[in-house]
């Protein structure tokens, strides 16, 4: 059995988050994110814009909770994958579209399964938020960032190649900035491929090493 690599912290049980959305809001929501995250699961389907105004309109909520809130779970998805792509869109529509859009590429996970096949292609809200925006550089480059999973097994470099694959189908898309741009994140990616890949064969070259 090959060995589990681990590339950063999954979300085990982690302290209670008090999210402040704007006074227009008027709501103030406690939530206990468990092992798999389904208050948040909840929350983010049935109270879509609320969720998200708590998430990125408070000035006072760092990074790290956006990853400990949308940290992909082991199912390959996250909090918003069963938000429809519209209401993701209409909540972006509600201030400046464009910015919101950069915004929610932070937060999508960003694969599927090809429908007919065993490949890895760009999700439906990742597309549909792609083709909205006028600069898709900073979108693709939030998106790459789930190349590498949180947890695998076998080779992560194997992963990273797959999921690379989804960024390649741009390459044919119909506006040539979003080709660029996709030309551009993709070079990125091989470079975190083959640097994970070096350092996977320099791990099984010392636990080999260990066995003799």
């Amino acid at each position: 059995m090959k060995p589990v690599r681990e590339t950063r912290r999954v979300i085990g049980w982690p302290p209670l988050l008090l999210f402040k959305p704007p006074p227009l809001c008027q709501y103030k929501c406690l939530i206990y994110i468990g092992r798999e995250g389904e208050a948040v699961t909840v929350l983010a389907e049935k109270a879509t814009f609320r969720f998200l105004n708590g998430i990125f309109l408070d000035p006072a909520l760092k990074d790290y909770y956006l990853l400990e809130v949308f940290t992909v779970r082991h199912d390959e998805t996250n909090s918003l994958s069963n938000v429809d792509v519209k209401v993701i869109l209409d909540w972006c529509q509600q201030g400046d579209f464009q910015e919101r859009l950069v915004m929610i590429s932070k937060a999508i996970y960003p694969f599927e399964i090809e429908p007919e096949g065993e490949g890895i292609v760009l999700s439906e809200q990742a597309r549909a938020i792609i083709n909205e925006t006028q600069d898709p550089s900073p979108v693709l480059v939030n998106l790459s960032a789930s190349v590498l999973p949180s947890v695998s097994w076998g080779s992560l470099a194997d992963i990273i190649a797959k999921r690379r694959q989804a960024f390649e189908r741009l390459l044919k898309h119909d506006r040539s900035d979003i080709r660029d741009a996709a030309s551009r994140q993709i070079e990125q990616i091989k470079k975190q491929e083959v640097q994970v890949r070096r350092s996977e064969r320099a791990e099984d070259k010392l636990r080999e090493q260990s066995f003799e």
